[in-house]
């Protein structure tokens, strides 16, 4: 009885102990940001506050992908006490993404808690160009396929050049729907008997580096398989 009875307790005790642990309790978890068409760099804070009865230790915190910087307020400090606040800041580095990514920051306690940290960055693509890739399958028809050009640019921006990396097999011509604003590039390839890759590649004369250079893709592939139609009784 006395045993059923301290097993009881220490239980108790047990859970308690557990659920007055030192935490963090984090603002958001998700911090949205779009960036300027010449930014390099962008910053989210994510503010937390150690909660608990005891101090809440961060056992290490990692960013895997290479563009993103995690940095810890106060130093890196790692152990806050109770009622203490603090900010995990990202340092996203923009690079040549463009469009919407999201990117994590991963916070893991000494208790095994784990936080994920998501930025999500948008770079306004000043250049829109639909679909991204033109496919054709081998053996099908070498028929004529577009990309749809759209320039989003506050400014008008011109489109200088198109050049192709497999410019044999994937002609292309760029015609203009309305100078700096709308263009479709035209591709026909001279043959679909075999596979084949290639890469074009759009320069502007937008006044931003990371805008002055646009890519599209263009390939044969396999054919699709197509399920065969069951046998009739």
């Amino acid at each position: 009885m006395k045993r059923t009875i301290l097993t009881g307790l220490t239980t108790w005790f047990l859970v308690a102990a557990g659920a007055n642990a030192g935490e963090l309790t984090f603002e958001k978890t998700l911090i949205e940001v779009t960036a300027k068409p010449d930014q390099e760099q962008i910053e989210a804070d994510f503010v937390f506050t150690s909660s608990g009865d005891s101090p809440a230790t961060i056992k290490r915190y990692d960013a895997p992908c290479s563009c993103l910087e995690a940095q810890i307020s106060d130093g890196g400090r790692l152990v806050w006490a109770a009622g203490e606040k603090g900010t995990v800041r990202g340092l996203f580095k923009v690079g040549n993404f463009r469009g919407t990514v999201d990117k994590q920051i991963s916070i893991l306690m000494d208790d095994g808690t784990r936080h994920d940290l998501t930025v999500r960055m948008t770079m306004p693509e000043l250049v829109k160009i639909e679909p991204k890739t033109l496919k054709w399958e081998e053996g099908g028809a070498a028929e004529t396929k577009v990309f749809e050009i759209t320039i989003n640019s506050p400014d008008p921006l011109k489109i200088l050049d198109v050049t192709a990396t497999n410019g044999e097999k994937f002609p292309y011509s760029l015609k203009t729907i309305e100078e700096g604003k709308s263009y479709r590039l035209e591709v026909t390839p001279t043959d679909t008997e075999t596979r084949g890759f290639g890469l074009l590649r759009v320069a502007t004369d937008s006044k931003y580096k990371k805008h002055q250079n646009y890519q599209a893709y263009v390939v044969v592939t396999k054919p699709s398989m197509v399920p065969a139609t069951a046998a009739k009784p």
